[in-house]
C-alpha cells in the first residue's frame, strides 16, 4: 500500500507542501494525510478549479474532504 505522508496549506503564500518533516511555520495549517498520488491530484483540481486565483485554506480543506468522501466511496468504504 502506498505510503501517506502530511500535507499542509500556506494560504498567504499559496503553497500546498507534503512532507514527513515537522511545521514549524506556524503559517502552515494541516489539511489531511494522503499518498503521492492523492497529493497530485489535488494539485490537479486546485488549479483546475481555481486556476491562478488565490485558494483559502478552507477552500482546500473542503476539496480533500471532498475528495476523501469520493476515494472512500470509490474503495467501498463510505463510512469513513
Amino acid at each position: 500500500m502506498p505510503k501517506s505522508k502530511p500535507i499542509y496549506y500556506n494560504q498567504t503564500e499559496q503553497k500546498i507542501w507534503r512532507t514527513d518533516a515537522t511545521i514549524e511555520n506556524l503559517e502552515f495549517e494541516y489539511i489531511g494525510s494522503y499518498t503521492q498520488t492523492e497529493y497530485e491530484l489535488i494539485i490537479e483540481l486546485l488549479f483546475f478549479i481555481f486556476e491562478d486565483r488565490d485558494i483559502e485554506a478552507e477552500q482546500v480543506a473542503f476539496l480533500c474532504e471532498e475528495l476523501d468522501d469520493f476515494l472512500n466511496s470509490m474503495k467501498g468504504n463510505p463510512e469513513k
